[in-house]
């Protein structure tokens, strides 16, 4: 069992070293109930074949007696949860749910920070990251009252979680105030203490 848990950990720290995205290891993710079942079942895959091999040597069980069959099946499961990792964080269900991002005080004006601002911004919404409000309701929400398509909802919501909050740049005041109280209202009604309010230069 040390073995699957080195290369795993190992391949979290490569990919994390070498490729960036939405779809990294960092070492502050945890697994989601889905990568738990995902995980688990790769898991019992490999040793239930080497169980059934005791019993019955023969199919993949035999293989997998093997040392290179055995490093060569944990491998494939390992790369096999990164894909599927890939796959479901693109369409909102990832298997690692980010832990620890940047949280900022709920008063916290973006305006006053230095790189929050887009250039030229004039009014828009302000959300602040919080350490409750899953993922996967920042995305929809965007794109259900800001009119976000799915890959720019997913590119900000990570950008939310990664900087602790985003100015999104609106035509007027009052779009930006109808949006902002729409994403609350939802998020209230979810129980997700989501900050996001309509601002003005």
């Amino acid at each position: 069992m040390v073995l699957p848990i080195l290369l795993f950990f190992g391949l979290r720290y490569l990919v994390r070293r070498f490729v960036r995205g939405p779809a990294t290891f960092p070492l502050g993710q945890r697994l989601t109930r889905a990568g738990y079942v995902f995980y688990a079942s790769q898991v019992i895959f490999i040793f239930g074949s080497l169980l059934a091999y005791h019993f019955d040597r023969t199919g993949i069980g035999e293989t997998l007696h093997t040392v290179p069959g055995f490093l060569g099946t944990v491998a494939i499961a390992i790369v096999g949860f990164y894909f599927a990792e890939i796959l479901l964080r693109r369409a909102g269900y990832p298997l690692l749910q980010v832990q620890f991002g940047i949280i900022l005080p709920e008063d916290t004006s973006l305006l006053k920070l230095k790189g929050f601002v887009p250039s030229g911004f004039a009014c828009g919404i302000e959300i602040l990251n919080d350490n409750t409000t899953p993922m996967v309701f920042v995305v929809s929400a965007l794109g259900k009252h800001a009119g976000l398509d799915r890959r720019t909802s997913m590119s900000t919501m990570i950008q939310i979680h990664n900087r602790g909050g985003i100015l999104l740049p609106f035509e007027s005041y009052d779009l930006a105030d109808r949006v902002a109280t729409s994403i609350v209202a939802d998020a209230r009604a979810n129980n997700h203490k989501l900050v996001c309010r309509a601002v003005s230069v």
